[in-house]
């Protein structure tokens, strides 16, 4: 998308952004002028905001961090999944046990992620 609207094409230099409204609203030209200004991290906190051509703009430049949503938002979709197995087990767990199986997973993330970083 390229609406020159949007924040992503404000003339001003960018440490970061973060696209979190709606699918597909981060596009190449977005990226492209993002990557002009100097971002150097994009954090979706959506559901894919950012378009695939957008991802290999940010992907393809030197020195920005990207970061899916899959990864940014992995704690809040796994406590979901951790309460509708708490629900099906009808076995109430307490805040501690929900943190300590939440830590496992998130570290488990971690390690995946940097262990493809590192690939």
């Amino acid at each position: 998308r390229g609406d020159a609207a949007q924040p992503w094409f404000l003339d001003t230099e960018v440490f970061g952004a973060f696209p979190c409204a709606t699918q597909n609203e981060l596009g190449e030209e977005a990226a492209k002028a993002l990557v002009k200004h100097g971002v150097q991290i994009v954090l979706e906190g959506a559901n894919m905001p950012c378009t695939l051509e957008a991802e290999e703009v940010f992907t393809a430049a030197e020195g920005v961090a990207f970061v899916t949503g899959k990864a940014s938002n992995a704690g809040g979709v796994a406590v979901s999944g951790l309460e509708m197995a708490q629900n099906r087990s009808f076995v109430p767990w307490s805040r501690e046990d929900v943190t300590t199986k939440l830590q496992g997973i998130m570290k488990a993330i971690y390690d995946d992620i940097t262990g493809a970083a590192a690939e």
